[in-house]
């Protein structure tokens, strides 16, 4: 006679307990889970450390854009309703120090740099395929041109939106 068949379900031996291949991919399951969620939470101190590294540097603009978009609340019709995924690491460095750059530039009065600095962030997002940073980056810019009345800038500014627009079938 031969021996019965190890498996799973109709096994002969199965007696409703777990078995050791039951039980070490729930402990990698969870162990998956415990690294997301510490992921997820570093990455929200990283987050929360450079927002209040703007603004111990002075650059309370700054600081509200990187808060805003960093935390989902670029207050426009455009994302309201969707969730996004978190930005990278390397996104939130570049970020922090591209609004550091605009903020500095903001208060020397320089509106072709802050300009500048809008525009790099808008092509970086549509890169990335984020489209409403990108859209939030060139409303900035046309802001900023129209305060300033440098109308070749905000015609850049309101083209490259256009652009977004048409990409985003809005």
């Amino acid at each position: 006679m031969s021996p019965p068949s190890s498996g799973v379900g109709g096994s002969p031996y199965s007696t409703g307990k777990r078995t050791f291949k039951d039980k070490l991919q729930q402990a990698v399951q969870e162990a998956t889970d415990q690294e997301h969620q510490a992921l997820r939470e570093a990455q929200l101190l990283d987050k929360k450390t450079l927002s209040i590294t703007m603004l111990i540097e002075g650059r309370p603009k700054g600081f509200v854009d990187f808060f805003n978009l960093t935390h989902g609340r670029l207050g426009n019709a455009s994302t309201s309703g969707r969730e996004e995924a978190e930005l990278p690491q390397e996104s939130l460095l570049l970020l922090k120090s591209n609004l550091g750059k605009a903020d500095a530039a903001m208060a020397q009065g320089n509106t072709e740099e802050v300009c500048s600095v809008y525009k790099y962030l808008a092509k970086y997002f549509t890169e990335l395929g984020r489209l409403p940073y990108a859209e939030f980056f060139l409303k900035q810019a046309v802001y900023v041109s129209l305060s300033a009345k440098w109308v070749a800038g905000e015609l850049e500014a309101h083209h490259a939106l256009g652009l977004i627009y048409e990409q985003m079938q809005v």
